[in-house]
């Protein structure tokens, strides 16, 4: 009888010795509900290809045992898988250990904050808080007795929104050189004899007049030649009379305007003639025939120039006269002619080289024709470059590329200018920037590498940039941008990338004047989801299905029912998948029962 109560006894202590050891656990687990936990933000978000998750809370007063431990470790669960974060140990007051004490009496706070990698079936998730506790005196053992707590949900899904952006190159073009009317100019002159104005036959055989001849009968028989002008001038030497040096210029110019006027008409009737010739056939045509003419009454200009000091000067000059810096400045000492043509005639020890060598190149006329020529017309460049472009200059086909809009036609006729003028990097460039627009990229990529062989343009480092943009190599495209410096275009291929770094501020500043849908999605990921409807509304895709969705997206940040239903509507009209993004996309958590969103997306 009394053995039996001793056994009595010792297990009534034993069960007691075990209530007591844990005891506080129990109460715990039992209590857990009044620990409070907020994530902020409520809805995680993916920014810069992670997950940031801040988790903080409260723990009551008389809650946490003084000698327990307990682990939390926040948990995101996801179709596939799930992600464990960090673990955060908590202490109670009398446990001998490192980590964070909550007290008894008064209780205390917890702020956990991690960083996740996202996944893209991290969006339909759940944040769970998994917590665990034991003595604290058995925290070294491995076989210790461990509570679990009741698994916490705090958080539901993951916004992954800045995912939305558009891998997007911008290219550039070299641009041509071309000017369709050009101008061309030749210059002659006559010589003539000491206080003499007629033309010697001599000056007819010089190497400048027939060349001068020759340049008139090829603007003659050329039909894209204009005349534009010619300017005939007498001059004389500065060592007579000013009276009769001013009568011998104008003498020298009236018969250098005749020997001109006979040149022009000359041309004319040898054209005439060789027209009549060609088509003896056709009297009417014959009649009718105009050849070109040259208008001396509009296009005519006359001067007579009197002494010519300044031709006097440089011939002095360029000439071998002894101290001949120290003539020109004594003689432009003198403003009046006379007076300096008696000076002249007081150098006595240089007049007679100014007389056998200077003078005689000063008494003469001068002839200038001037010239347009009219280059093809948009029309005949293009048909040129498609039929014949081994007949066309480089600035000419460059052009002809540019008067079509099909792509198509213009990759073909870079092509052919690549061909024919493989050194000029522009060629590749183009055949490059055309081959991109039709989404040919490899081709582009070589054409790109074929121009910066030629020549490193910052242009072409650009359109490598916009390569690698679209091969979604953003570690490349990087590369290039810092190379090409600082255009529009690279700018904009800048702002995609800080978009994919999570600055999107300094990415809306990258974008500069661009309106796209990476614009917008840029100002909607600043916080300004008005600015981001304004650009969707002038956007230069504002066509596209992704327009639309940004826009419904919009649309829930601002909590706009109809901008939300109606910009979803027109996106998956245009994109039928987008109707599953839409049904896992928490930007729209709130709607996902709504009846309307659910015949949208079914």
């Amino acid at each position: 009888m009394k053995k039996s109560r001793f056994f009595n006894v010792l297990l009534v202590f034993a069960v007691a010795l075990l209530i007591s050891s844990c005891g506080g656990l129990k109460k715990m687990l039992k209590e857990e509900g009044k620990i409070t936990y907020t994530v902020d933000p409520p809805v995680l978000e993916m920014h810069g290809d992670s997950v940031k998750v801040t988790i903080t809370g409260t723990i009551p007063p008389k809650y946490f045992h003084k000698k327990v431990v307990v682990e939390g470790t926040p948990v995101l669960v996801f179709e596939g898988g799930e992600k464990a974060m960090k673990t955060e140990i908590y202490q109670g007051e009398k446990v001998q250990g490192n980590n964070k004490v909550i007290k008894y009496e008064s209780g205390g706070s917890f702020n956990f904050t991690d960083v996740l990698p996202y996944e893209e079936g991290m969006r339909m998730s759940k944040l769970e808080v998994r917590v665990k506790g034991y003595k604290g005196k058995d925290a070294a053992k491995e076989d210790k007795k461990v509570v679990d707590f009741t698994k916490k949900e705090v958080a539901k899904g993951v916004i992954s929104t800045p995912t939305m952006f558009v891998y997007e190159g911008k290219v550039i073009s070299a641009k041509d050189n071309f000017v369709r009317t050009t101008s061309e100019a030749i210059d002659a002159s006559i010589l003539f004899e000491m206080q003499k104005s007629n033309i010697r036959d001599k000056e007819l055989k010089k190497d400048d007049i027939k060349a001068l001849q020759e340049f008139i009968e090829k603007a003659q028989n050329g039909e894209r030649h204009v005349y534009k002008g010619m300017d005939v001038s007498g001059q004389a030497s500065p060592d007579g009379p000013v009276q009769l040096n001013d009568k011998l210029s104008q003498d020298r110019a009236k018969a250098t305007e005749g020997l001109m006027e006979k040149e022009m008409k000359s041309q004319e009737k040898k054209e005439k003639d060789e027209f009549a010739k060609e088509n003896k056939k056709d009297k009417e045509a014959i009649k009718k025939f105009e050849p070109k003419h040259f208008d001396f009454k509009t296009s005519f200009k006359k001067a007579a120039k009197g002494q010519d000091w300044e031709g006097f000067k440089s011939a002095i000059q360029s000439s071998g006269i002894q101290d001949k810096d120290l003539i020109v400045k004594v003689l432009s000492m003198y403003s009046d002619p006379d007076q300096r043509n008696k000076e002249i005639k007081n150098l006595k020890e240089v007049f007679k080289s100014l007389k056998d060598d200077v003078f005689p190149e000063l008494r003469k006329s001068t002839i200038k024709l001037n010239v347009d020529i009219e280059g093809y017309t948009d029309e005949e460049l293009l048909k040129l470059a498609e039929s014949n472009p081994d007949t066309l200059k480089i600035e000419e086909i460059m052009k002809a590329a540019t008067v079509t809009q099909d792509v198509a036609r213009q990759n073909a006729i870079y092509k052919s200018a690549a061909k024919k003028f493989p050194e000029d990097w522009r060629t590749h460039n183009n055949v490059g920037y055309t081959a991109f627009k039709l989404k040919n990229y490899d081709e582009a990529k070589k054409s790109f590498e074929d121009a910066k062989a030629k020549k490193a343009e910052a242009m072409v480092f650009n359109n490598l940039a916009a390569v690698a943009m679209q091969e979604k190599d953003l570690t490349k495209a990087q590369e290039y941008i810092t190379t090409a410096g600082g255009s529009p275009e690279s700018n904009y291929m800048q702002g995609i990338i800080q978009i994919k770094k999570a600055k999107y501020k300094e990415a809306v500043s990258s974008f500069g004047s661009y309106n796209t849908a990476n614009v917008a999605l840029a100002k909607l990921l600043s916080g300004n989801p008005d600015d981001a409807i304004k650009t969707l509304d002038i956007a230069e895709d504002k066509d596209e299905a992704i327009a639309f969705y940004l826009k419904a997206v919009c649309g829930a940040r601002k909590a706009n029912t109809d901008l939300i239903f109606n910009n979803l509507r027109s996106a998956i009209g245009k994109d039928a998948g987008l109707s599953q993004k839409a049904k896992t996309d928490m930007e729209f958590a709130k709607w996902f029962e709504d009846d309307t969103f659910k015949s949208i997306v079914k």
